[in-house]
C-alpha cells in the first residue's frame, strides 16, 4: 500500500513523536496549530487532529473552520475528538479530575473498525468528555464507556474521533488496532 499523505496538526501534544509509529501507513507532515493558516491542506489525503490542550475546543476557530471545509478524511485524537464533537453540536463536560489509564470501551454498532469484536481496552488521558450529542446531530457514537462516548463518526463524512490515545504504548492498549482498522477501511485499495 502506498503511504497516505497526511497532515498532523499538533495541538500541544506531549506524545506527538509517537504518532509516526501508530500512523505507520502514513507519510506525515506535522504543523503546529499556530501555523495551520499558512498550510495548504488541500494537498493531503488525511488530516489528523492531535491531542493537546492549547485552547478550549469551543474557541479553536482554525480547526473548527478546517472541519467545516475539509474534503478528505479526518481523524481526531482526544482533543481532536473533542474538536469534531464541538463542530457538530456535541456538548463537552469537564470531569472532576483527570481520567487516566486503561479503560474498557464497548462497541454500540457493528463497524469495520471493530472486526466483530465488541469490547476493547484503551489508554485514556483527558479531562473533557462528550456526554451529550443532540438527537438531530450528524454525530454517531460508535463506542462508549462509563466516561461517555469514546468513538464518533460524523455521518456523511469520513470523519472519526477517538477520545482515547492509540499512540500511547501501554500494556493491552488496543487503540492502535482500532486505528489500523480505520485506516484500512478508509484507504483500502
Amino acid at each position: 500500500m502506498k503511504k497516505i499523505k497526511s497532515l498532523l496538526i499538533d495541538n500541544g501534544s506531549e506524545s506527538i513523536d509517537k504518532y509516526a509509529d501508530v500512523f505507520n501507513m502514513c507519510d506525515i507532515t506535522t504543523v503546529d496549530l499556530s501555523k495551520l493558516g499558512e498550510t495548504d491542506t488541500s494537498k493531503f489525503q488525511l488530516i489528523i487532529l492531535s491531542d493537546g490542550h492549547l485552547i478550549s475546543a469551543y474557541k479553536n476557530t482554525a480547526e473548527l473552520n478546517l472541519v467545516a471545509t475539509a474534503h478528505v478524511p479526518i481523524i481526531g485524537i482526544c482533543y481532536g475528538f473533542q474538536i469534531l464533537g464541538v463542530a457538530y453540536g456535541a456538548q463537552l463536560e469537564k470531569s472532576d479530575g483527570m481520567i487516566e489509564g486503561m479503560h474498557n470501551i464497548n462497541t454500540k454498532t457493528n463497524h469495520a473498525l471493530f472486526c466483530d469484536k465488541t469490547c476493547f481496552t484503551v489508554y485514556e488521558k483527558h479531562r473533557y468528555s462528550i456526554k451529550k450529542i443532540p438527537n438531530d446531530s450528524k454525530i454517531k457514537c460508535l463506542a462508549d464507556s462509563t466516561n461517555g462516548c469514546e468513538i464518533i463518526e460524523i455521518k456523511g463524512r469520513n470523519f472519526f474521533g477517538f477520545q482515547f490515545h492509540p499512540e500511547i504504548t501501554a500494556d493491552n492498549n488496543e487503540g492502535s488496532i482500532i486505528l489500523e482498522n480505520l485506516l484500512n477501511h478508509l484507504f483500502a485499495e
